[in-house]
């Protein structure tokens, strides 16, 4: 039986459509992911915006907005209803709310590294 020879990864096709996802596990061996699988964990259902408000949105992941325009830390108009996208890094965190509905909006803002969260910016179409 012929063994297979590895491929250098400069030598790959491109693909435009992947099954799997290859990787290195924390204990150094390597393993496989399915694209459905890493996509939802990249983009991770978290319930809920918190009652106590968008700066307690402390994970990475996808917030539902319900009846939102109360919440503290929102937009000044608020937003009742739509899906607010949460980004953490080590230094810098963003969100980015796609309000639903009527106004269909995009609203973005983005904490420095002081902690400090910068106003919310709306981007919308007529």
């Amino acid at each position: 039986m012929a063994e297979k020879q590895d491929i250098a990864m400069n030598a790959f096709k491109v693909l435009t459509d992947v099954t799997y996802v290859y990787g290195e596990a924390s204990d150094s061996s390597q393993g496989k992911i399915k694209k459905s699988d890493l996509l939802g964990a990249l983009f991770q259902s978290r319930g809920e915006v918190p009652s106590n408000g968008y700066n307690y949105c402390s994970k990475s992941g996808v917030y539902d907005i319900v009846k939102g325009v109360s919440l503290p830390d929102g937009p000044t108009y608020g937003v009742e209803y739509g899906v607010l996208m949460n980004i953490v890094g080590r230094v810098y965190a963003a969100q980015v709310i796609f309000e639903a509905f009527t106004s269909q909006r995009i609203l973005f803002r983005f904490k420095s590294e002081t902690g400090v969260w910068y106003p919310w910016v709306t981007f919308s179409h007529t």
